[in-house]
């Protein structure tokens, strides 16, 4: 599809903070886990109804944006070269403004994620951060039904998806404030409050250089979205307790209900569904005792959550660690056993981390990050998948002052072997973002459990 005539710039400017950083606020250290971060934007866009607000929601959407970022003044500095620090320099953050040629109806229903790429500010949703790239770019993308998109791409050296939700609900607060005051001052009931202190809890190190995420070339990678209903998954449940009678009831020997949620039931189908399509596409294989390539799946944990005492949500920066779940024959591939390691790993980990926080030195924890970091780095010679799920985040609850999002998305993502999860708009289901060579996809698609419990958008 030639989208070239669909698509007009209306504007482009840089935003600078409303208030000059102060010179003792100038230098922000980094945390190892950020220095350890793949140099890659997170993208994420918001999709609004069209509604009575305010004629001038780009100039206000510029106007908070300015202030917001007086809270938040990292993130419109310049990553130096070396990836240990931000020079709080208030250079400022991207923010563009477009017209896209179609109702918004139809730009949602469009099966190819490429094509829903045209809502952010780059050819390349996630792209490679660089040190004289800006850290923020925003986007007003407005459509000819008067529906609009706002498209965030932050650099995930700084912010990980949790800081990305604090600060687009900080700055969806302001804007609606303002909206409210039509341009005026804003009143603020709570002032944000974002906690920069990364680099006192996980000081970084020298000489760690930063991977990047996505490839020079993405030929025979296809990215596709798939849909899982809540009716979908209430089905699939019931199939996976069934298939294992230890995930009825709970370990502690009660008659009470084990909890089995969304993005655990997701997240082992698509690992299972991928592990198999990859052993159907690769002719060393057929034949063979072996049956299926032996292969990890890496799942993103949120360590805010994990630690004790828990890390406040407000501290910015990658809070994050892994789950790690190995299948190495035939006879481990069951759902219900997938789901039930990692049900067990999830314990595990909770475990691990009381251990590292509680009393543990700075250097044992850096130990246990680099340790994560080198499992990760082997995954583009093995088969090891990454799995990193947004759901449960409030990205369907951010108001601007226009109403909620009735869509959210990430960009598409042409790193092979990786799954991104996010809420559906109802809130019960999961929208998955896939990632596979494209001869194995076609097999994926084609897996019996992925036909049946999910449909293709």
């Amino acid at each position: 599809m030639d989208v070239k005539w669909m698509i007009q710039q209306v504007s482009s400017k840089i935003i600078k903070p409303s208030i000059p950083t102060p010179s003792h606020l100038r230098t922000y250290m980094v945390s190892l886990l950020d220095q350890l971060t793949v140099a890659s934007y997170i993208p994420v866009a918001l999709f609004y109804p069209q509604n009575k607000s305010s004629n001038q929601i780009s100039q206000i959407l510029e106007k908070s944006l300015s202030e917001i970022l007086t809270s938040y003044y990292p993130f419109c500095g310049t990553l130096s070269a070396d990836g240990n620090s931000v020079e709080c320099n208030d250079k400022g953050a991207s923010f563009s403004e477009v017209v896209i040629k179609c109702p918004m109806s139809e730009f949602i229903k469009e099966t190819n994620v490429r094509f829903q790429d045209l809502v952010f500010s780059n050819k390349l949703a996630w792209g490679n951060s660089c040190p004289e790239d800006y850290l923020l770019f925003v986007q007003l993308t407005h459509f000819e039904c008067g529906g609009k998109a706002l498209s965030f791409r932050i650099s995930h050296r700084i912010a990980d998806a949790c800081s990305l939700v604090n600060f687009l609900t900080d700055y969806a607060t302001l804007n609606a404030a303002l909206l409210l005051s039509d341009g005026g001052h804003a009143v603020y009931h709570e002032r944000p409050s974002p906690q920069f202190i990364g680099a006192s809890l996980l000081p970084p190190t020298n000489g760690r250089p930063s991977p990047s995420f996505t490839k020079e070339s993405n030929e025979g990678v296809v990215c596709k979205r798939f849909t899982f209903s809540g009716k979908s998954l209430a089905q699939l449940k019931a199939l996976v307790a069934a298939e294992d009678d230890d995930l009825l009831y709970s370990s502690s020997g009660t008659n009470k209900p084990r909890y089995i949620t969304r993005v655990e039931l997701v997240t082992a189908l698509l690992f299972k569904c991928a592990v198999a399509a990859t052993a159907k596409a690769c002719p060393q294989l057929q034949g063979s005792t072996l049956l299926i390539k032996p292969s990890n799946l890496m799942q993103v944990a949120n360590l805010r959550r994990l630690t004790t005492p828990q890390l406040a949500p407000n501290v910015v920066g990658n809070w994050y660690t892994y789950m790690d779940l190995v299948v190495e024959n035939e006879d481990q591939m069951k759902l219900s056993r997938f789901v039930k390691e990692l049900k067990k790993e999830k314990l595990e980990l909770k475990e691990r981390m009381k251990k590292y926080y509680n009393g543990c030195s700075k250097n044992d924890l850096s130990k246990q990050v680099v340790e994560n970091d080198e499992k990760m780095a082997v995954r583009y010679e093995k088969d090891v998948y990454l799995c990193s799920s947004f759901c449960g985040y409030p990205l369907y609850e951010i108001d601007f002052g226009f109403g909620k999002p009735i869509w959210t998305i990430l960009g598409s993502v042409y790193t092979e072997k990786v799954f991104f999860l996010m809420d559906n708009p109802e809130g019960d289901g999961v929208e998955a973002l896939v990632t596979l060579e494209e001869k194995v996809m076609s097999l994926f698609e084609n897996e019996e459990e992925i036909s049946t419990f999910s449909s293709f958008i």
